[in-house]
């Protein structure tokens, strides 16, 4: 049917028919193109953006590890920090029994504390450098009463 049309029409008119249909089709892929290309230049701007503050945040991390007391130097050695640590619970009368965790952790059990002085050591240990990477806590059957095991990591 679109055979037999086409077999009588002119050869002017074939040929306007082509130029148009390829005239139609450039401008379909125009429209279709050009919005594709700013989509994928704006989602390309985001991405550097985005690189640019992580690239940022993790100098700013490092720096900030600089900063913080003990120049954030808690791996370098168990013995200090031990030492420390057990100087901390001694401060706030507590007593800690600390253990070697896995790679640079530390576990610290503190056995019928009270709960406000566990708060203060996790303060403490914050202010080291160190976060809390792993927290149980028990309450006893004294008001205020627990027992805490916390797993310290710089």
């Amino acid at each position: 049917m679109i055979r037999t049309w086409l077999e009588g029409l002119e050869g002017r008119e074939k040929r306007l028919l082509i130029v148009g249909g390829l005239l139609g089709l450039a401008m379909l892929l125009f429209l279709l193109w050009r919005p594709l290309a700013a989509a994928q230049q704006r989602l390309q701007t985001q991405v550097d953006q985005r690189q640019a503050l992580v690239d940022w945040m993790t100098r700013a991390t490092a720096e900030i590890r600089q900063l913080q007391p003990g120049g954030g130097d808690t791996t370098s050695s168990e013995g200090p920090l031990t030492q420390r640590i057990e100087a901390w619970s001694r401060q706030l009368g507590l007593q800690a029994k600390t253990l070697p965790g896995n790679g640079t952790e530390i576990k610290v059990t503190l056995d019928g504390a009270s709960f406000d002085r566990v708060l203060d050591f996790v303060d403490q240990a914050g202010r080291a450098g160190l976060r809390v990477s792993g927290a149980e806590i028990r309450a006893l059957k004294t008001p205020g009463q627990v027992t805490a095991s916390l797993t310290l990591s710089p």
